[in-house]
């Protein structure tokens, strides 16, 4: 699908990209192939581009980003860990009471041991950098 420079402007003008994906965070979706569905079957509704990547294409970071979905166990223990330096369940609630924007921006879930409950074995072992 190819789209004209002229209306994609005019379109994310109208509707920034934040705007559109707070709309389909909304919807929960838990996959592309779910997405796929909705869009075939019209249920997207208006102000929702079926082509986000390509409309959004500067913004764009990947379906799991643009659809909400939360990081795997894996993921998300590195991002506290390494990239966001916490050290144990309280800092890391505090963190997402505090920044709570950031970290759905990150697709951290706000209690990881009850989000990865299948995983968990301890704050100890969630906390330990890798």
């Amino acid at each position: 699908m190819m789209l004209s420079l002229a209306w994609t402007l005019r379109y994310r003008r109208l509707n920034p990209y934040e705007r559109a994906r707070s709309r389909v965070i909304s919807f929960g979706h838990r996959s592309k192939d779910d997405w796929d569905d909705a869009v075939s079957s019209g249920q997207l509704g208006q102000y929702v581009p079926s082509h986000p990547d390509e409309m959004y294409a500067i913004e764009w970071v990947s379906w799991d980003e643009w659809l909400g979905l939360m990081r795997t166990y894996d993921e998300t223990r590195y991002m506290a860990t390494n990239v966001l330096g916490l050290k144990c369940l309280g800092e890391y609630t505090s963190f997402v009471e505090c920044d709570a924007k950031r970290a759905e921006g990150l697709r951290i879930p706000a209690r990881p041991d009850i989000y990865y409950e299948d995983e968990w074995i301890d704050e100890q072992s969630f906390f330990e950098k890798s």
